[in-house]
C-alpha cells in the first residue's frame, strides 16, 4: 500500500517505508486504516506500507530499509521484544513502535531502544501522536552525506549518522565513522559548524561528539554506543548536557 499526497507537514525528503507486523489481520487493518487517515491529514507525507502476519515473514523482508516498524509485541513464533533485538543487530536507526495490550512492556521496550508503544485497539488520536514523534524521529535520522576532502582532488561523501564523534589533532581533523577513520587537514571550529545542525555537539577543546551515538552519561564520561569512552570537560559540561537532554526530549518527548 502506498499513501501519497503532497502540500504541508514536514519539509524535505518526506517518503517514508513502513513496516507493519502483528498476527492478527484486524490489528493491522486498523493501523493501515489510521496511516490512510494520517496521510490524508498530512499531505506532503508519502508514506509506503508493508505488511507481515509474521516475523519469518517480515525478516524475509528485513533489508528493504524500512524506516519505520510497528511492531506486536505478543506473537505466538517469536515475540516482538526478539524480533526487535535481532533487527538492532543490523538497523540501529530504525524507528520501533510497539502494539500491546499491556502498557507494563513499554519498560521493557526501552532495552532494544523502542520509540513508543501504542495501546490496543489502537484509538486514532493516541496513533496520531506517535506518528508525529515517528516523524521527528526520522527526520533526525534521515540519511545526510558531508563531502572530506581526502587530498588535493579527492573526496569522500559520508553519512552523517555514521560519524561517532570528530577529534582534532593538531591541525588535523579525525572523523571517526562505525567503519572507519579518516584524518584530513581542517579545524574543530570547520567541522563544528557543518556538523552542528545534525546534533552534534562539542564536549571539550578536541571532541565533537554525535548525540545519537551516545549510550549514557556517568560523571564525566561519556560512554558510545560501540563501547568507546570519551570524556566530558567540566567547562563543557553543562552546556552538553542542556544540549544532550533536549535531544533526548524531542525523541522521547
Amino acid at each position: 500500500m502506498i499513501l501519497k499526497k503532497r502540500n504541508f507537514f514536514y519539509e524535505g525528503d518526506n517518503m517514508y517505508k513502513i513496516a507493519i507486523v502483528d498476527d492478527e489481520k484486524s490489528a493491522i487493518e486498523t493501523l493501515e486504516t489510521h496511516l490512510k487517515k494520517f496521510q490524508e491529514e498530512n499531505p506532503s507525507l508519502e508514506l509506503n506500507v508493508r505488511t507481515f502476519l509474521s516475523p519469518d515473514e517480515f525478516f524475509e523482508h528485513e533489508n528493504e530499509n524500512f524506516d519505520l516498524l510497528f511492531l506486536d509485541v505478543e506473537m505466538p513464533e517469536m515475540s516482538g521484544f526478539v524480533v526487535a533485538e535481532r533487527l538492532r543487530e543490523k538497523y540501529s536507526e530504525i524507528a520501533i513502535i510497539f502494539i500491546t495490550n499491556m502498557a507494563q512492556y513499554a519498560i521493557k521496550g526501552y532495552s532494544v531502544e523502542a520509540l513508543d508503544y501504542v495501546l490496543k485497539p489502537v484509538g486514532y488520536y493516541a496513533f496520531s501522536m506517535k506518528m508525529k514523534k515517528a516523524i521527528t524521529y526520522m527526520e533526525r535520522h534521515s540519511s545526510k552525506e558531508i563531502p572530506i576532502k581526502l587530498g588535493e582532488s579527492e573526496f569522500i561523501n559520508v553519512s552523517v549518522r555514521d560519524i561517532l564523534y570528530v577529534e582534532v589533532l593538531l591541525h588535523y581533523i579525525v572523523y571517526h565513522t562505525k567503519e572507519r577513520e579518516f584524518k584530513v587537514r581542517g579545524s574543530m571550529n570547520e567541522a563544528e559548524k557543518t556538523l552542528k545542525p545534525y546534533a552534534f555537539a562539542r564536549i571539550g577543546k578536541s571532541f565533537l561528539v554525535n548525540m545519537r551515538s551516545v549510550k549514557g552519561v556517568n560523571g564525566m564520561d561519556i560512554t558510545l554506543k560501540n563501547g568507546e569512552v570519551l570524556k566530558l570537560s567540566r567547562s563543557k559540561k553543562e552546556e552538553f548536557l542542556t544540549q544532550f537532554f533536549a535531544f533526548m526530549g524531542n525523541l522521547n518527548g
